[in-house]
């Protein structure tokens, strides 16, 4: 029994040595011969759409993970520039700078970016000089508070105001006011003291009511943006304009916002929430699931047969009942050592839309 045991498997053995397997999935296809050849390879997005920053500067917080779904045109990142602010409420006037522009020539030609014109404030240029002879009204300081009147009590014209004092030189100084009280050139007194009582001992000094000095608007970087026109009225901490590193060139607004151009699916995250980055910096790669290829290794006894447009059939490990048609699209002249061969890759284009392929699934691509 045991001789009749070691006889059968002994033929099996033989029969193996004589019969070479083949690859089950060519065992399975009723159109397989014995001259098919066979690779295995993977499927990949035909292109990788690479997205960077269209400006410089900070990233605002966003929520995204490899593999989410980008919808087209949807903004999926916000870059915050670094922007020059206004400093008060007003009106912009004389704009000088343009897009492109480096603000520092901008500025050293005609002396700001553009100015601001303050229209809820005006000023009183005054001096000590002026003030009753006393010391204690000759003591001011900056950000005190002053009663500016423009006449004495009992005019029918009487008009007053509070002012604080936002600059001292010397013996001069200047008051600020609430605009339209006073006509401009007008002139008018500085008092210390509460109500409705101008005395001589509290007066401070005098002078002339003004307008204030436009208010030059400066800046360093290249004007990436430009948020408003001459004329604009701005609120204080409104946006004028966002700049951009030295080194940058715009040529137009720059965008904010960093969207794709077709619905694809995150394929590769480079930066994280909060971090600064530079205009053109790589932010994300993405992938579009509609558009694959698919990438065999096949052997150096094999390649130099495959020309451009053979056709091939491909099956997917994940779907072993069907096979989908490939043409070859390209052929890598470089090669690699893979234990005792050489490896070549070789690219497919699939003839018909892969439905159910996914990046990264294992194909197998027969040929004649």
């Amino acid at each position: 029994m045991k001789c009749l045991r070691k006889t059968l498997i002994a033929a099996l053995v033989l029969s193996m040595i004589a019969c070479p397997l083949i690859p089950a999935a060519v065992a399975s296809d009723d159109a397989a011969s014995p001259e098919t050849k066979w690779a295995k390879g993977i499927v990949r997005a035909s292109h990788t759409v690479y997205v960077y920053a269209p400006i410089g500067g900070q990233l605002e917080a966003f929520d995204l993970a490899i593999g989410d779904d980008l919808p087209r045109d949807a903004v999926l990142m916000e870059v915050r520039p670094t922007e020059v602010l206004a400093p008060y409420d007003g009106v912009i006037r004389i704009q000088h700078a343009l897009i492109g522009d480096m603000a520092q020539g901008v500025v050293a030609q005609y002396g700001a970016l553009c100015y601001l014109e303050r229209q809820d404030v005006e000023w009183l240029k005054a001096s000590t000089s002026t003030a009753y002879d006393d010391a204690k009204a000759r003591d001011i300081r900056v950000g005190q508070e002053l009663r500016v009147y423009n006449n004495k009590t009992g005019s029918k014209d009487k008009r007053e105001a509070l002012g604080r004092i936002v600059s001292i030189s010397g013996t001069d100084f200047v008051v600020e006011f609430p605009a339209g009280i006073f006509d401009i050139e007008e002139t008018i007194r500085v008092y210390r003291g509460k109500g409705d009582s101008y005395k001589d001992r509290d007066r401070v000094g005098k002078g002339k009511a003004q307008r204030v000095p436009p208010i030059p608007i400066v800046a360093e970087g290249i004007i990436a943006d430009i948020m408003v026109d001459e004329g604009d009225v701005v609120s204080r901490g409104e946006p004028l304009y966002a700049l951009d590193a030295a080194d940058t060139r715009h040529d137009e607004a720059a965008d904010r916002g960093v969207v794709v151009p077709d619905d694809c699916v995150l394929s590769e995250l480079f930066v994280r929430s909060g971090q600064r980055v530079a205009k053109g910096q790589l932010l994300f790669t993405a992938v579009q699931l509609d558009d694959l290829e698919c990438v065999v290794e096949v052997d150096e006894i094999d390649v130099l047969a495959l020309t451009d447009g053979l056709t091939m059939r491909v099956k997917s490990d994940a779907e072993p009942d069907g096979f989908l048609s490939a043409t070859v699209e390209r052929v890598a002249p470089l090669g690699k050592i893979v234990l005792d061969t050489t490896k070549y890759e070789v690219t497919l284009r699939f003839a018909q839309e892969a439905e159910h392929l996914l990046p990264g699934m294992h194909v197998t691509a027969y040929w004649e």
